[in-house]
């Protein structure tokens, strides 16, 4: 997992231009990583939340989430229960259907876009 951005604070108190989602058990990091970097996502822009850790860093953004209660404390509670949250941050609205597609394809459920004013 070295060269992979886990459990660090990515996310303003307010997501832009992010899509999320929740990994399937039987899809790996390097698996999403690898059909992002294909479509041309850059590492940089991919985070990677992961349990208990990844639960508390993701209730540290709540501050502006709280009005979006159903959408942060599902993600709250997979990871809680082990589950792991991929972000990819810097993804405008005309690139956000591919990028939740290859989320998807790679394995990716759950899967959210926040635009700019927008969350999908």
């Amino acid at each position: 997992m070295t060269g992979h951005h886990i459990n660090e604070a990515a996310t303003r108190s307010q997501p832009r231009q992010a899509a999320v989602g929740q990994l399937r058990e039987d899809t790996t990091i390097d698996d999403v990583t690898d059909a992002l970097q294909a479509i041309g996502i850059e590492p940089d822009r991919i985070y990677y939340l992961i349990g208990p850790e990844g639960a508390e860093t993701l209730s540290r953004t709540r501050g502006f989430l709280s009005v979006f209660d159903d959408v942060i404390d599902k993600p709250i509670a997979a990871l809680r229960d082990g589950h792991t949250i991929v972000g990819v941050f810097g993804v405008d609205k005309d690139n956000a259907r591919t990028v939740r597609q290859c989320l998807l394809d790679a394995g990716v459920t759950h899967t959210h876009y926040f635009g700019k004013w927008t969350y999908s």
